[in-house]
C-alpha cells in the first residue's frame, strides 16, 4: 500500500511548562498524529537588584537554564520499553536552528544593570531533520505510542548570571510552550527508523595533538555531527574556538572520524575550515564561536556504523586552557530502528 503523508498542522499545545529550579517538567505530546517538529519558545523575567558589582552573565545563559532536553516514548505493546528519540540541551537546538532555517531564531538576551529584563529565546526539535527522509525518516508517529513527552531539566538563576557584589538575582515567571508540527491521518509508520541525537562530554585537562574520543555510538547511520568547546568555570561555559587549536600542527587543529576498527579516515578537517565550509553550506553571515559542523549528508555518505559493526571514534586536537573547566561537547545524529518496539 503507497504511503499517505496526511494534512500538515501546527498547533500549540495548552497552557505553559513553568520552570521548577533543579527539577524536571513534564509537557505531554500528542498521541494522535505523525510528530516531525516541535517549537519551543521559552521566556522569563530576570530582575537584579542592589548590586554595588554587576554580575557576569553567560553568552548562552537563558538557554542554559535548561539542563537537558529528553523527548521519550513507548509503544502501545505490552512490555514495550521507554525509547528516547532527543537528548540534547537548548543551547546546542538554538544553533541546530540557525544552521537548519539559514537564520537566527527570536533572541532577546538580559543584562547586568540592576534592573528588570524579559527574556526570550526559541529553537526546534527536529524529529524529521533535513535530508533524512531520504533515509526513511518520517518524524515519530505517536499513535503508534502509549506515552509520548517532552522532559525538561531545569538548572537554576545561576546558569544565567553569576558573581557581582552585594546584589541578587531573581527570575520569575519562567516557562515555555509547545507547538507541534505535525501530519494528521495518512499512513501509520510502524518501524520505521528516526533520527536519534544524544551528546556525549570530554573533559578536558591539557594541551594534546591526536586525542582519541573512542565512544562514538555505533547503533545506527552516522547523518550529522556537532562539535562544541567551552571553556570558563563549569560543563555549560561560554562556547570558545580556543580549545580547538592545535599544539605543533601549523595549519590548526584537525577533527577527524576513524571507523573499521580505526583503519579508515573517512573525515579529516582543519577546525577553521570547517567553519568556513559550513558558513557557506548552512547560508549564514558568521558562524557562532565554539561551534563546527560534519555533515555526512552534504557528501551523501552518511556511515552505516551498524553495518560495519566495528570500533568508531573522533579525533582531535586541543589546547588547555588553564584555570578553567575545559569542555569537548560532541552531538551525534543518527537513524536507528525505533528502540522502544
Amino acid at each position: 500500500m503507497p504511503f499517505v503523508a496526511g494534512g500538515r498542522t501546527h498547533k500549540t499545545l495548552d497552557g505553559i511548562t513553568a520552570m521548577t529550579p533543579n527539577l524536571p517538567t513534564i509537557t505531554q505530546l500528542p498521541l494522535t498524529s505523525r510528530v516531525v517538529k516541535i517549537a519551543i519558545r521559552l521566556t522569563g523575567t530576570l530582575t537584579l537588584a542592589s548590586y554595588t558589582v554587576a554580575p557576569t552573565k553567560a553568552v548562552e545563559g537563558i538557554e542554559n537554564l535548561i539542563q537537558s532536553i529528553r523527548v521519550v516514548g513507548q509503544r502501545l505493546k505490552p512490555g514495550a520499553q521507554v525509547g528516547t528519540y532527543i537528548n540534547v540541551d537548548p543551547a546546542f537546538l538554538v544553533k541546530q536552528t540557525t544552521f537548519f532555517e539559514g537564520t537566527a531564531p527570536t533572541r532577546v538576551d538580559v543584562g547586568t544593570a540592576n534592573g528588570a529584563y524579559n527574556f526570550e529565546t526559541n529553537f526546534n526539535i527536529y524529529l524529521m531533520p533535513p535530508r533524512t527522509r531520504l533515509l526513511g525518516v518520517l518524524g515519530i508517529d505517536g499513535r503508534l505510542l502509549s506515552s509520548f513527552n517532552l522532559i525538561a531539566q531545569w538548572r537554576d538563576v545561576n546558569a544565567v548570571v553569576s558573581g557581582g557584589t552585594g546584589g541578587t538575582a531573581t527570575l520569575s515567571n519562567v516557562g515555555f510552550t509547545t507547538t507541534v508540527d505535525a501530519f494528521e491521518g495518512g499512513s501509520e509508520i510502524a518501524g520505521s527508523p528516526f533520527a536519534l541525537t544524544t551528546y556525549r562530554d570530554t573533559d578536558i585537562t591539557a594541551s594534546k595533538d591526536n586525542l582519541s574520543i573512542e565512544n562514538l555510538p555505533i547503533d545506527g547511520i552516522l547523518t550529522r555531527q556537532v562539535f562544541k568547546g567551552m571553556i570558563g568555570a563549569n560543563d555549560h561555559a561560554d562556547p570558545s574556538d580556543a580549545l580547538f587549536a592545535s599544539v605543533a600542527k601549523a595549519e590548526g587543529g584537525h577533527i577527524t572520524t576513524d571507523i573499521l576498527n580505526y583503519s579508515m579516515r573517512p573525515f579529516d578537517a582543519i577546525y577553521g575550515a570547517m567553519r568556513a565550509d559550513n558558513k557557506q553550506w548552512f547560508g549564514l553571515e558568521s558562524m557562532p564561536a565554539g561551534y563546527a559542523v560534519r555533515d555526512y549528508l552534504k557528501t551523501g555518505q552518511p556511515l552505516n556504523l551498524v553495518r560495519l559493526g566495528q570500533k568508531a571514534r573522533n579525533v582531535f586536537d586541543v589546547t588547555y586552557t588553564s584555570g578553567n573547566v575545559n569542555t569537548l561537547r560532541i552531538y551525534d545524529e543518527r537513524i536507528v530502528r525505533n528502540i522502544s518496539a
